[in-house]
């Protein structure tokens, strides 16, 4: 048996076998976690009695992976790859990759499945991943070939992940048809998928349905609510309707939980210039900018901000860059 499938038999025997118990979900989790800590005792033994077996550092890179051990993972297989095992160096590329994605390491991750497919062009999750780092990296249009490819497969077809990745990718083409028949493929094999449900809401929202996203978002909340991204689209929801001041107010529990956006920032940007709050609309405006130069919202909104503070000559400068792209002071 290879060294990959061992870890993620093993891996899943601990979870079937625990779930099997009837046991709580949390207690599952920590039973499974620490039989994974077991069999990193096993692995760390053999590397010290034989340091330069890429098979086991393979192996331990699967079972940090498992426990979402970024970093470490990383490092192992990056270890596998130095020691040139002919056995494992696709897959340790692909290991890493997803490894570097999740640290947000999106070029190296990419380089990473490139070198991987080179070597085998047959490998799902790399295959897979790369479609989703080209969307993640501003290239949906290069995304979205890749993912229709591997949707025609058989095999894949019903790949609920491929469905969501096809679904921001199409709503970042602006094919909300598309975005909402794939977000709704998952929904129709499980109803309880946040992620789907996330961007069924988003895709409503940008066909300006918002009683019915702001419907669909009471309900995720209710059972995850401590999602930022909920909350921040909650709070474009109120900005659609022009609701400036729960705009602010949830966006501000977006924030709290982590959860940050050029598009978030920027109406918040212009929320709080029509409560004349200017320091906080420029402030706002400057992150939009941070994350994304394009956005001609946050302009607008701060370079009206500068005019209602007498800055004249900024205020010039950011609503002329607001026109350029598409936003023009009323």
């Amino acid at each position: 048996m290879s060294a990959r499938k061992r870890a993620i038999i093993f891996a899943f025997l601990c979870s079937t076998f625990l779930t099997t118990l009837a046991l709580p979900a949390d207690a599952v989790d920590a039973a499974r976690k620490a039989a994974m800590e077991a069999e990193l005792v096993k692995l760390n033994s053999m590397l010290k009695t034989n340091p330069d077996d890429a098979t086991q550092y393979f192996t331990r890179g699967c079972v940090y992976r498992v426990l979402e051990k970024w970093d470490v993972a990383s490092q192992d297989f990056t270890a596998t790859i130095d020691r040139k095992s002919h056995d494992w160096q696709d897959e340790a590329y692909e290991g890493r990759g997803i490894c570097r994605m999740q640290l947000g390491l999106y070029g190296d991750a990419l380089t990473d499945f490139n070198f991987a497919l080179k070597l085998n062009a047959g490998l799902f999750e790399a295959r897979k991943n790369r479609a989703y780092l080209l969307y993640r990296m501003g290239y949906p249009a290069r995304a979205l070939p890749e993912i229709n490819a591997l949707l025609a497969m058989s095999k894949y077809q019903h790949d609920p992940q491929l469905h969501l990745y096809r679904a921001k990718v199409n709503y970042a083409l602006k094919n909300y048809a598309g975005a909402l028949a794939d977000a709704n493929a998952v929904l129709a094999v499980d109803k309880t998928n946040v992620d789907a449900g996330e961007e069924r809401a988003r895709v409503l929202l940008a066909q300006n349905q918002q009683a019915q996203a702001m419907t669909e978002l009471t309900e995720l909340i209710a059972r995850s609510p401590k999602r930022g991204s909920l909350w921040g689209l909650v709070s474009l929801v109120h900005y659609g309707a022009r609701d400036y001041k729960q705009t602010i107010l949830n966006s501000g529990k977006a924030y709290e939980l982590g959860y940050y956006s050029a598009e978030l920032l920027a109406a918040c940007a212009d929320s709080y210039g029509r409560v004349g709050e200017m320091e906080n609309s420029i402030n706002s405006a400057n992150e939009a900018i941070k994350m994304n130069p394009a956005i001609g919202l946050a302009y607008l909104a701060r370079g009206r901000a500068y005019r209602s503070l007498k800055k004249l000559e900024l205020a010039r400068a950011d609503l002329d860059k607001a026109s350029k792209l598409g936003y023009r002071d009323q």
